[in-house]
């Protein structure tokens, strides 16, 4: 699709809304040297979510993996209220992704919920995830 060469192409079309750029950003962002991998995820994330916004449920699933992958480190350095956030957060995402036919977004929900509540935080993620279900579409 596109090449690293075409970077500053890819930037502009990103910029004014172009779907295929702003998710061939987001995976690239998740392979930059240079820059540290926190810094890797976010940037990943932003262009996902970008993506997403035109309905590209690839690009959805992969703004839940991000978030997953960002709900376990910070779990890991103790700030449980942001990974619970997370956690809920890409509960609602997977269960949109299903709800629209996704057929790998039912697995990912199930293991997401296991590792939650292995980790003692499903209780609250679900919670926290049927709150933002209810302040995105009234109930």
């Amino acid at each position: 699709m596109y090449t690293i060469g075409d970077i500053n192409e890819v930037l502009r079309k990103a910029a004014f809304g172009d779907g295929a750029a702003q998710s061939w950003l987001a995976v690239v962002c998740l392979h930059m040297d240079g820059v540290s991998p926190e810094t890797n995820v976010v940037l990943s994330e932003v262009f996902s979510r970008m993506a997403a916004y035109h309905g590209r449920n690839e690009d959805a699933f992969r703004v839940a993996q991000l978030l997953t992958a960002q709900a376990a480190k910070r779990h890991d350095e103790g700030d449980e209220e942001r990974a619970i956030d997370n956690i809920a957060e890409a509960m609602v995402i997977y269960d949109r992704l299903g709800e629209a036919g996704d057929p790998d977004a039912p697995r990912a929900l199930d293991l997401l919920i296991g590792a939650a509540r292995t980790e003692g935080l499903c209780e609250q993620a679900l919670d926290r995830a049927k709150a933002v279900e209810t302040e995105l579409h009234g109930g």
